[in-house]
């Protein structure tokens, strides 16, 4: 069966999170250790924002998506891994350490040809971790 090509296809690591595996504070209710995470490399046409350019999605606009991985499903289903909002790409090409996280998961490219969508568009964005956020709460 014939599937839809990308164009400049490109190896990305991402990092699936492990919920169930998760040790959750019952107290706080908040985790106490990082899950596991299982890594799995896939093909991706990436394509990264510009500043200029708005993102639209069904609750209005987004600031915060730093770009969007366009994948086949086929290449999931190859290497056994579904995509989850918070899973986290840790290399797009040669570029290693990264850490973006998969916000958004839309289906797209729809085929009569296979019948279904034969694209995902996975956007991410890059978070800043707590301490470099500026304080909220002023000390003078």
């Amino acid at each position: 069966m014939r599937q839809p090509r990308l164009i400049f296809e490109m190896p990305v690591v991402i990092e699936a999170i492990d919920v169930g595996e998760t040790v959750w504070n019952e107290d706080t209710r908040t985790p106490m250790r990082s899950p596991r995470r299982t890594s799995y490399t896939i093909p991706a046409q990436v394509r990264f924002r510009s500043l200029s350019e708005p993102s639209y999605f069904g609750g209005g606009l987004s600031e915060d998506v730093e770009g969007w991985l366009t994948v086949r499903p086929v290449d999931l289903a190859a290497v056994n891994y579904t995509p989850k909002n918070g899973d986290r790409i840790t290399a797009i090409g040669e570029d290693t350490g990264l850490r973006y996280f998969l916000r958004n998961i839309q289906n797209a490219g729809h085929y009569p040809i296979i019948g279904k969508h034969g694209l995902q568009r996975l956007y991410f964005e890059a978070r800043r971790p707590a301490e470099a956020a500026p304080a909220m709460v002023r000390t003078s």
